[in-house]
């Protein structure tokens, strides 16, 4: 199964969007065309959309067709289904907490990059809390459809009598569209800083979800870590690749490492969070191994090495070798120049 890049999100989530449309009076290809969407690929498991391309999408529709729930709209015709496998890890699992953290951890590789969710729990309330890692402008519609998915998730686990304490959303909505959220969710609606959250009772946290098999929970978690594992590796692998391919070191950065996976910035230093490791780190370490290789060869002399390096003051070079090797480039040359003389 394929997972989205940086700044993109399943098709899933325009699953129903023509039969919305359509409904409402509107033409949803002439949308979808006037924002660059294929109608043959929305709703498609494996097909992706650009986050500001869909976002633009909603606040347009919403708009034009003058329904200021339009996201909420959308998101009842199917729930949380969007969520796909990560929906059916979640039901699975043996607890709530379970569950909950299996949705932290899997939704943002399987739905979207950009997404950031945690859970905070209290003594008496615990909160899913979830927000966008980069802005996209006013996206109101899409915060109204990722707030029914996520509250009809929850409500999956534990029945559809499931009452939250009170919803969190951002200062982007009004005090009216509070007041009329309040009354189509039927219960405290709150606005927050940025974030969007779903607060409920921590005793629920120990419930078992109605559909709990741990057998079941098991092997999608297996299947799911494998497939985590295995992007999060190619990205390495990639990056690494990257370093090791370019012929000026002094051209090398997180940015420009980043244009050319076609990743963002910031979706590339998650991405190398997730293996533990910093681009900082990996271009230190190929630093260190050319800079081994050329002292070796006399030829080349110390100032030259440094700046192919890409050290534009020559004693930064030797701070820096100092740290890698225990010693200077000129100490380190002179005991290969004799290891060799003896060889020879």
């Amino acid at each position: 199964m394929s997972v989205p890049g940086s700044n993109q999100l399943r098709a899933s989530n325009l699953a129903h969007y023509p039969e919305l449309i359509a409904r409402l009076g509107g033409d949803s290809r002439h949308i979808l065309d006037h924002h660059g969407i294929s109608p043959d690929n929305i709703g498609e498991d494996d097909e992706f959309l650009d986050c500001k391309t869909f976002v633009d999408l909603l606040e347009y529709s919403a708009t034009s067709l003058k329904q200021p729930l339009l996201g909420l709209q959308l998101a009842r015709l199917h729930r949380e289904h969007a969520y796909g496998l990560v929906a059916h890890l979640c039901r699975s699992a043996p607890s709530v907490e379970q569950a909950l953290t299996s949705f932290v951890n899997f939704l943002p590789m399987m739905h979207s990059p950009e997404s950031d969710l945690r859970v905070v729990s209290g003594k008496e309330v615990t909160e899913l809390r979830w927000c966008e890692k980069t802005s996209y402008g006013d996206n109101l519609q899409a915060n109204l459809q990722g707030l029914y998915f996520n509250l009809s998730l929850i409500s999956s686990l534990v029945g559809d009598e499931f009452s939250p304490n009170y919803l969190a959303i951002p200062r982007l909505f009004s005090a009216d569209d509070q007041t009329v959220l309040e009354a189509e969710l039927k219960c405290p609606v709150r606005l927050s800083q940025g974030q969007s959250s779903i607060a409920f009772s921590s005793g629920l946290l120990q419930q078992k979800p109605i559909g709990a098999n741990r057998t079941m929970h098991s092997l999608i978690k297996a299947y799911l870590e494998s497939l985590k594992s295995q992007h999060s590796s190619n990205v390495l692998t990639r990056v690494s690749q990257y370093i090791q391919s370019s012929a000026s070191m002094s051209e090398l950065s997180l940015e420009s490492c980043a244009d050319s996976l076609g990743i963002s910035t910031r979706g590339l230093q998650l991405k190398l969070k997730q293996d533990d490791v910093k681009f900082s780190q990996l271009l230190q370490t190929e630093r260190f191994k050319r800079a081994k290789l050329m002292l070796k060869d006399a030829q080349i002399a110390i100032a030259e090495v440094a700046d192919q390096l890409g050290y534009s003051e020559h004693t930064s070079f030797d701070r820096a070798f100092k740290r890698w090797a225990g010693t200077t480039p000129q100490r380190y040359r002179a005991i290969h120049a004799v290891k060799n003389k003896s060889a020879n």
